[in-house]
C-alpha cells in the first residue's frame, strides 16, 4: 500500500469514529 493510500485509509477511519457512533446511538 503506498503512503497516500494509507494516508486516506486513516482519515476515512477517523471520519467513521466520528459518525458511527452518532448513527448508531440508540442500538446500542
Amino acid at each position: 500500500m503506498s503512503q497516500l493510500e494509507l494516508s486516506e485509509t486513516t482519515n476515512n477511519s477517523r471520519k467513521a469514529a466520528r459518525w458511527i457512533p452518532r448513527l448508531n446511538d440508540g442500538q446500542w
